[in-house]
């Protein structure tokens, strides 16, 4: 692999770039994705050109990215015959505009207060495997406290609407 590159796109998602001098018994490419740079899952898969003596490019869009969280990335690639290896990582995030967003305090017990430079026009909150858990409707206000107390203890997003029509999610977490 001659080079291996991650950058946000559009402040939207993330994208992945790699390049290849020469392929012997390529199948393919398995991409990774972590959290912590330690503990990787599979996101997708991209084919390899099995044989080549030419410098091919290859990409792959990762859609599934939340504004805030630092992403690591590495490529599995896997010959024909089940060997593989690994490139290095790669770190991107997504850096959003924040619409002046404060959400205190984490950890919370029993109330989350959302505060903003733009009125809130509704917001989701969601669990970790993405259960919503509440929609509610706000006054258009730039302050807002959400009742959290009879949630259990866990990771938790809130996907804040502005009336703008423009949305941010945002992770927290409930003790």
């Amino acid at each position: 692999m001659l080079s291996f590159e991650a950058h946000p796109q559009n402040n939207q998602w993330i994208q992945l770039k790699w390049t290849t001098g020469s392929e012997i018994n390529n199948k393919g490419f398995e991409v990774q994705r972590s959290l912590n740079g330690v503990d990787f899952e599979k996101i997708g898969w991209v084919n390899g050109a099995f044989n080549s003596q030419t410098k091919l490019n290859y990409a792959f869009d990762d859609r599934n990215v939340i504004s805030g969280f630092k992403y690591y990335y590495r490529l599995n690639q896997v010959d024909m015959d089940g060997s593989n290896s690994y490139s290095k990582i790669r770190v991107a995030s997504i850096t959003n505009n924040d619409f002046g967003l404060i959400i205190y305090p984490i950890p919370t017990k029993d109330m989350l207060f959302l505060q903003s430079n733009q009125d809130i026009a509704r917001y989701e909150i969601t669990d970790a495997i993405g259960k919503i858990c509440t929609i509610m409707d706000s006054d258009k206000n730039r302050f807002v406290k959400v009742d959290v107390l009879n949630y259990p203890e866990g990771t938790y997003f809130v996907k804040i609407f502005f009336n703008s029509g423009e949305s941010i999610i945002k992770k927290w977490i409930k003790q």
